[in-house]
């Protein structure tokens, strides 16, 4: 075979290669982008509902029996939508406030859930896509508790000892 030839067939497949190629893997990023921009429309209402409830909550200091039977019945309404929609970090940090919010019979164990709490709205930001490399233990808390910094230095008081 002619050696010009062969370099034109050459060349004429490689263009062909790199073109399916590139419109293969185009096609791919934008399905998978589609299907992240639905998990992500998903997430936010779900989010903003669990933050909402819970600092509800919170700031409200609700201890009477029927605003934690409805706080108690969002979580349990929260929990399946986290389960098919949350990040696995927020998934994680939900579990392990739960677990830490049904274990508080202390004032201790309450500031630890307090601090829990904080791990999983840290974790949520950053599904929301924020880097949150600035925000420090005690800054999140800060925003709805007066003493944060008090609760802070206690925390690290006992990590101490």
């Amino acid at each position: 075979m002619n050696p010009t030839v062969s370099a034109a067939a050459v060349a004429a497949m490689s263009t062909v290669v790199v073109a399916v190629a590139t419109l293969v893997i185009g096609r791919y990023y934008e399905r998978r982008a589609a299907v992240e921009a639905e998990i992500r429309s998903s997430k936010i209402p779900i989010y903003s509902r669990l933050v909402e409830s819970l600092l509800r909550m919170l700031l409200r200091g609700d201890a009477a029996a029927a605003g934690a039977d409805q706080f108690a019945e969002e979580l349990r309404e929260i929990t399946p939508q986290l389960i098919a929609w949350a990040s696995d970090d927020v998934l994680i940090e939900w579990s392990r406030f739960k677990r830490s919010i049904a274990a508080a019979s202390t004032e201790s164990e309450t500031e630890a859930a307090l601090f829990e709490l904080e791990k999983l709205l840290i974790a949520i930001r950053r599904d929301y896509g924020h880097k949150g490399q600035a925000v420090k233990e005690g800054d999140l808390l800060g925003l709805f508790i007066n003493d944060a910094h008090e609760l802070l230095e206690r925390r690290r008081g006992r990590a101490r000892q």
